[in-house]
């Protein structure tokens, strides 16, 4: 069957009763007998309840229901990427696991300077921006001397009476705005200055915490490889390279990945059976899940750069933002969404892929905006 392994397949043709049947004597019936048997395993893969992992010979085989048509005694996992995760380390030989360490070693040290430069930018950003208080003082000084103000002017000379012993100080001036407009373009400037200002020690708090958590994830790999690796999974998955430069298949990783204004991590869940993933697999009891309110839509979770973190309203509001555009309510204007904790979502038993039950939740009125930032 094309697209299909060689093991999938056999599975495939022993449940449907045509191991040995040839394609070309098929009657009717068993061409309906066999679409229904890879539809009904097809919904399994969509849906996987948990992870089977097979050690056949030469191949580790892993699946989200048991082969029919193998005697051998799977090991069971809580869910199939776990079933995943567990095949491929052990399909690694020792060079190949020498190799895996080297990988998630380099990706940790490339996330670690990378938070190293974005932490000296900020810091920089941070020292540019905080001159916003001369911008006040100049607006102050132009309305004490508003009478001497007049169109066209380049600049003005005037007393600054805000040191001690007073000065003079030459304060710019646009030739093209009047006066008023030009007293109005300083406090512009102090406003934009002192919100940029806290924004940025905000990006340069949460910079810290995480630079600071993948230290202790570097720690954890040097002490205990294989314990750190398998505790870290999702973090480490994350800052796994996502293109030809993987020397090894890594799992598929069921989210997109954006940033809000201050650098928070948020992350979207692709469709149904990738929301479930997102949620229960990729988030931690303590982090905030979104959803728009009674409205289709992804699996959203605001990824917290150490468990003390207290997210701001702001933050709160850009995520749900997030949520609301991706789900069917995204041309409205404005759109309930709801949010709570992790551990007070839960998947019941049988339920459809994405469908959960949440307690404990607040929610909030946010416009649909369409997140335009990735990691850096």
């Amino acid at each position: 069957m094309r697209g299909l392994d060689e093991v999938l397949t056999a599975e495939i043709l022993h449940r449907a009763g045509l191991a040995d049947a040839k394609p070309s004597e098929l009657t009717g019936e068993q061409w309906e007998v066999l679409r229904t048997t890879i539809a009904g395993l097809a919904q399994r893969f969509l849906s996987p309840e948990r992870g089977y992992l097979y050690r056949l010979p030469a191949l580790n085989y892993t699946c989200p229901f048991r082969l029919k048509r193998v005697a051998e005694e799977p090991e069971k996992f809580k869910t199939l990427s776990l079933a995943v995760w567990a095949g491929m380390r052990e399909r690694r030989t020792s060079a190949s696991a020498a190799d895996e360490s080297q990988q998630l070693t380099a990706a940790v040290s490339r996330m670690l300077k990378r938070l190293q430069r974005r932490m000296a930018n900020i810091e920089k950003d941070i020292a540019e921006a905080s001159d916003f208080e001369r911008y006040r003082q100049m607006g102050e000084l132009l309305k004490i001397n508003r009478h001497r103000l007049t169109k066209g002017m380049d600049a003005i000379t005037v007393e600054n009476v805000f040191v001690e012993p007073p000065r003079d100080i030459r304060i710019p001036l646009d030739p093209a705005l009047s006066p008023e407009d030009n007293i109005e373009r300083c406090f512009q400037r102090y406003r934009k200055g002192r919100d940029g200002l806290a924004l940025l020690q905000r990006r340069l708090e949460i910079t810290r915490a995480e630079l600071e958590q993948w230290r202790a994830i570097e720690r954890a790999l040097q002490e205990d490889f294989d314990t750190a690796a398998e505790r870290y999974r999702s973090e480490l998955a994350s800052v796994l390279p996502k293109t030809a430069e993987r020397k090894t298949e890594q799992p598929r990783l069921p989210y997109r990945e954006f940033t809000l204004s201050t650098g928070v991590r948020v992350l979207v869940g692709r469709d149904g059976s990738d929301n479930d993933r997102t949620t229960f697999e990729f988030a931690k009891p303590y982090e905030l899940w979104f959803h728009t309110q009674q409205c289709p839509g992804s699996h959203v979770v605001m990824k917290f750069p150490n468990k003390a973190f207290t997210p701001s309203r702001t933050e709160i509001a850009e995520a749900a933002a997030i949520a609301a555009w991706h789900s069917k309510a995204r041309r409205d204007s404005l759109v309930p969404v709801i949010y709570t904790q992790r551990k007070y979502v839960r998947k019941p038993r049988k339920a459809k892929p994405g469908l959960v039950t949440v307690e404990r939740e607040k929610s909030v009125m946010v416009a649909p905006q369409k997140p335009s930032t990735e990691p850096g």
